[in-house]
C-alpha cells in the first residue's frame, strides 16, 4: 500500500481536543494509564526545584544550555521525573517534566512559555535549543507548539499524525508507540513510501499498549533527534538478530533507523536488500490489510454506539476478546487488542458527554459497556458515582 492509511474518526477528535482554537467537537481525554499509588511511592529524585510549574532536572554540565521538555497528559511531572531517572544524565541537557500542562487545557501553548520563562529566570540559563517529548494528548500538544515556535525536534508517543505524516517541517519527528496502542495507526506509513527514506520522521515501536515507551527507547528516540552518536555494530548485530528471528517489522524499523542514521551508501543498500525481499512484501501486504480492516472494524463499531443495544455489545466484546484469545496471528491478535482499548477510548467520550444529560435514555447502556470494557478505570468509578447520584436526587 503506497499511501497512508486513513487516519481514524477517533485521532480527528483527539486533534480537535488539543487544538488552541475553539471546537465543537467532543473533547476526549486519553484513558489513565498510570497507577497513582505506585508514582506517589515510587523513589523520588532529589534536585533542588524552587517551581511548581514543574520538576526540574539540571544537568550535570553546568555550561549545558538545551533543554528537554516532557508532557504528560495527566500533568504528573513526578511520574515523568521518576521514569526517565536512570537516564536523565545520558540525556545530556537540562530537563523540566511539566505539573501545569494537561489533557483539554485550551492554553497550553501560553503554559508552556510561561514554564520556559520560568526555568530561565530560575536557573540564569539563556536556552540555546529546545526539545519536546510528550505521550498521547501531550504528543500532540509539543507537535502543536513545535509548528508556531522555535523547537529543534519531538518525541511523539502514544500519538502519531495520521495523514499528516507527509507534511513538511523544520524539526525531526521520532514516533513510538505499542503494537497495543489504540493510535498505532497514526504512527504507520509504508516502507515503501518517501517517508521510510525521510531523515526527519522516523517511528519506533514496542510490545505494549497505549503508554509511555520505556526510558531505554525514549533516550535512543532523544538521541536521534538530538543528532547523538550511535555505535553501527550495535545497531546493525541488533537487525541481523530481529532478521533471523523472522520479526519482520521490528528488523524493519532498526534498518530504517540505522539507514536514516549513517546515511551511506551501505546501509542505502541493506534497507533496500531487506525491503525488496519477497518475505518482507508478503508480510507487509498481510500487516497493511489488516490495518485498513482495524480502521474501517473501529469506525463500524463507534457508529455503532448510539445503535445497537447492550446485548448486542456484550456479545460483540465477548467476541472481540475470543478473537484475541485464540488468534495464532500476532498480527490479528495485535489488532484486536487495538481495538479492544479504542472502544474504551470512545466509551469515555460518549459517557463523559452524555453523564450530565439529565433523562438520558443512553446513559445506563453505555455505563454497562465502559465497564465490560475498562471495569477498573478510575474515570467509570467517577461516572458510576455521578450517576447515582443523579438517580437518586
Amino acid at each position: 500500500m503506497k499511501k497512508l492509511l486513513s487516519i481514524s474518526i477517533l485521532a480527528i477528535i483527539f486533534f480537535a481536543s488539543c487544538s488552541s482554537k475553539t471546537s465543537s467537537k467532543t473533547e476526549v481525554k486519553t484513558a489513565p494509564i498510570q497507577n497513582n499509588k505506585q508514582v506517589n511511592n515510587a523513589k523520588k529524585i532529589v534536585i533542588e526545584n524552587k517551581s511548581t510549574l514543574y520538576e526540574l532536572i539540571s544537568a550535570k554540565d553546568t555550561t549545558n544550555k538545551n533543554l528537554i521538555i516532557f508532557i504528560d497528559p495527566h500533568a504528573d511531572g513526578k511520574f515523568i521525573a521518576n521514569k526517565i531517572k536512570d537516564i536523565s544524565q545520558k540525556l545530556n541537557a537540562n530537563i523540566i517534566c511539566l505539573n501545569n500542562v494537561e489533557n483539554n487545557i485550551p492554553n497550553y501553548i501560553d503554559l508552556i512559555n510561561k514554564d520556559i520563562k520560568d526555568f530561565s529566570m530560575q536557573t540564569s540559563i539563556n536556552i540555546d535549543k529546545i526539545y519536546i517529548v510528550g505521550f498521547s494528548g501531550g504528543a500532540r500538544m509539543a507537535y502543536q507548539y513545535a509548528n508556531k515556535n522555535n523547537v529543534e525536534g519531538i518525541v511523539m508517543c502514544g500519538a502519531g499524525l495520521g495523514n499528516m505524516m507527509g507534511n513538511n517541517t523544520d524539526f525531526p519527528i521520532v514516533l513510538i508507540a505499542g503494537d497495543g496502542d489504540f493510535n498505532f495507526n497514526e504512527q504507520y506509513y509504508s516502507p515503501f513510501s518517501d517517508i521510510a527514506k525521510d531523515k526527519r520522521i522516523l517511528s519506533l515501536s514496542f510490545k505494549g499498549k497505549h503508554e509511555w515507551a520505556n526510558s531505554s527507547l525514549i533516550l535512543f528516540a532523544v538521541n536521534y533527534i538530538t543528532e547523538k552518536k550511535f555505535g553501527y555494530n550495535k545497531l546493525m548485530n541488533d537487525f541481523l538478530e530481529l532478521k533471523n528471528n523472522n520479526e519482520q517489522y521490528a528488523a524493519f524499523k532498526k534498518i530504517e533507523a540505522i539507514n536514516k542514521i549513517f546515511n551511506t551508501s551501505e546501509t542505502k543498500k541493506d534497507f533496500d536488500n531487506f525491503i525488496s525481499s519477497e518475505n518482507f512484501k508478503n508480510y507487509i501486504t498481510s500487516f497493511e490489510k489488516i490495518l485498513q480492516t482495524e480502521l474501517d472494524r473501529n469506525n463500524r463499531l463507534a457508529n455503532s454506539v448510539l445503535t445497537e443495544n447492550w446485548n448486542w455489545w456484550n456479545n460483540k466484546i465477548n467476541e472481540i476478546d475470543e478473537t484475541i484469545k485464540i488468534s495464532q496471528n500476532q498480527l490479528k491478535k495485535a489488532s484486536y487488542q487495538r481495538t479492544r482499548a479504542y472502544l474504551g477510548i470512545v466509551m469515555y467520550s460518549v459517557t463523559n458527554r452524555e453523564i450530565n444529560n439529565n433523562g438520558s435514555e443512553n446513559i445506563e447502556k453505555y455505563l454497562k459497556i465502559y465497564e465490560k470494557l475498562e471495569p477498573n478505570n478510575p474515570d467509570l468509578k467517577k461516572f458510576k458515582e455521578i450517576y447515582s447520584y443523579q438517580s437518586n436526587s
